[in-house]
């Protein structure tokens, strides 16, 4: 793990930004559409803080693992580290082949994920078009998101050059699109204060 900061604080910086900005923080997009939504809304900063820092502790210690493990090498060229890590766990010769629990806690992760995202896209769409009811158009974007993920990349590797290409797009539709909005709002605040002040 030493030297610490060894090329100082430039490659966290260029790593972090524009990258962190659009995975994990982007997505926090979802969450404020859910927001709304929630039994107990007065809850949703305590929780909010609880789960980011938490979180980060979980991908912090998860990577300080595999770095231990694989070494800075070979956890940069594996795509999945964590698993590969889990993969050389050999206890007594009796505890072994760990690496089932992550393939299956990655999937129960992913489909949480999924349905995250799924929810709170088809309750901004149905916000967007003024629907009394999201259930209605639950089975169409249903149907086009299974669609989509079956057509758009055949393959792991494949999905990794569609990323870098839609990473431009991300950065606009996760961070350019929310502060707009949120500049918008602000204006749109700032005036309807100054016409109540008249």
């Amino acid at each position: 793990m030493l030297p610490f900061l060894e090329n100082r604080w430039k490659p966290i910086f260029t790593t972090a930004f524009p990258h962190l900005l659009i995975f994990p923080f982007g997505e926090m997009i979802a969450f404020t559409i859910i927001a709304p939504y929630l039994n107990r809304p007065q809850l949703v900063k305590r929780v909010w803080v609880t789960a980011l820092i938490s979180s980060g502790l979980i991908l912090g210690w998860t990577v300080l693992l595999n770095i231990s493990v694989l070494g800075v090498e070979v956890m940069q060229k594996s795509t999945f580290p964590t698993l590969t890590a889990v993969g050389k766990v050999n206890l007594l010769d009796f505890i072994e082949r760990l690496d089932a629990i992550v393939v299956f806690t990655l999937l129960i992760t992913v489909f949480f994920k999924a349905s995250v995202y799924l929810y709170s896209a088809i309750i901004g769409i149905a916000d967007l078009f003024k629907l009394n009811r999201y259930h209605r158009i639950l089975l169409p974007i249903g149907t086009i998101v299974i669609f989509l993920s079956l057509t758009m990349a055949s393959s792991f590797s494949e999905q990794g050059e569609e990323g870098f290409i839609t990473e431009f797009v991300s950065f606009v539709m996760f961070v350019v699109i929310p502060l707009f909005m949120l500049l918008i709002s602000i204006i749109r605040s700032y005036f309807k204060r100054k016409l109540n002040e008249q």
